[in-house]
């Protein structure tokens, strides 16, 4: 069972993430998951709450652009023209944000773990 934390953490994700989407394009994505990365750096879960934030976020956008536009009929199209189900297409569009976000958490996230690391190190062996 999930706890109330992680997904108040994958709310407020979700919503940054969407933000960041309309202000940014695509690329806020990674963006901001990186910083979530470092500054969740020691919490367990942190990318995977990302990773659901991700997709929260678009699949909020990509139903708001269905109540104001055709995006049934966009996925249609697309679909016959790629010869896939619509379906595929919607899953591939929460899954893209979903690994955007994990990865890019998962990554610095790790990396300023790493570094923390080293400097806690080399700080005990000057003493």
């Amino acid at each position: 069972m999930p706890r109330p934390l992680a997904l108040l953490q994958a709310g407020v994700l979700a919503i940054a993430f969407a933000v960041a989407t309309m202000a940014g394009g695509w690329v806020g994505v990674p963006i901001t998951a990186a910083g979530w990365g470092v500054f969740a750096r020691r919490q367990d879960g942190m990318a995977w709450h990302a990773a659901v934030g991700g997709a929260l976020a678009w699949g909020g956008l990509l139903g708001s652009a269905a109540a104001h536009g055709p995006v049934g009929r966009l996925g249609q199209e697309l679909g016959e023209v790629l010869g896939l189900p619509p379906v595929l297409l919607i899953g591939a569009t929460l899954l893209f944000p979903a690994l955007l976000a994990g990865c890019s958490a998962r990554v610095l996230g790790g990396a300023a773990a790493a570094l923390e690391s080293a400097a806690r190190n080399r700080q005990i062996r000057s003493r």
